[in-house]
């Protein structure tokens, strides 16, 4: 889901919380992290949970985005409280809901390894602007790789950002309740600038540090930095 914020360092958002790197366009064409798969827990009031923890390109003041990640979905019925997940791309707009990636088994704990990017083939270095977006998904346990290439069509990247999020997916049209995650970290935070060519961390560029926070002003999910290979995620309330 898109996001609007203003360029300011600290910034607020109703459904992400999160780092984003700030740049002109045409500075970052790929980002990587990895994270231990975080619980996605239900409340007696709140049966139907979800929260998702992605990295991407762009999506702020725009409607263009490249995504993938994780979502978590916590479910109660009568007594009984279910968590289910599973790992998903997106391109926005092409696509307008997430693509789940089958065969992909999670379960909380597992340590995920993820990289979006475009480029010109699946072989090619990342380029801006390139006619594919690859996204790439490994898990730590199972020793599963995935690699899903999606044609970018008319999904303009233009490279101006860098996400590292934890997000309340929109359901039915409206934002979710964010399922309970207690704490969760993301490490290795790293995007690539094409020019010139380097690799920076998510504390290594201008950045926006990012606040979930809902319409009656609650704090729902706050993201704070460990070092400048960690941060942490806490989750404050379900809306």
């Amino acid at each position: 889901m898109n996001q609007n914020l203003d360029p300011q360092s600290l910034q607020e958002s109703d459904n992400w919380s999160g780092y984003q790197l700030i740049d002109e366009p045409g500075t970052y064409d790929w980002v990587y992290a990895e994270w231990h798969l975080p619980g996605a827990g239900a409340g007696p009031f709140n049966p139907h949970t979800y929260n998702a923890f992605w990295v991407g390109l762009d999506g702020t003041g725009t409607r263009d985005l490249v995504q993938a990640g994780t979502e978590g979905n916590g479910i109660v019925d009568g007594t009984l409280c279910t968590s289910t997940f599973f790992a998903w791309t997106a391109l926005l707009p092409e696509q307008w809901a997430a693509q789940q990636i089958t065969n992909f088994p999670l379960r909380i704990g597992d340590n995920i390894q993820c990289a979006v990017q475009t480029a010109n083939s699946e072989a090619d270095v990342p380029s801006i602007g390139g006619a594919l977006a690859i996204f790439s998904l490994a898990n730590e346990r199972t020793h599963q790789y995935t690699r899903v290439t999606t044609p970018r069509k008319f999904t303009e990247v233009s490279g101006s950002q860098a996400d590292w999020i934890m997000e309340r997916p929109t359901v039915n049209g409206g934002h979710s309740d964010l399922a309970t995650y207690n704490t969760a970290t993301m490490k290795f935070p790293l995007a690539d600038r094409e020019n010139p060519l380097e690799e920076v961390g998510y504390l290594e560029a201008p950045n926006d540090q990012i606040t979930m926070v809902s319409q009656e002003g609650r704090t729902l999910s706050t993201v704070t930095p460990i070092d400048n290979d960690t941060m942490q995620f806490t989750w404050h309330n379900f809306k």
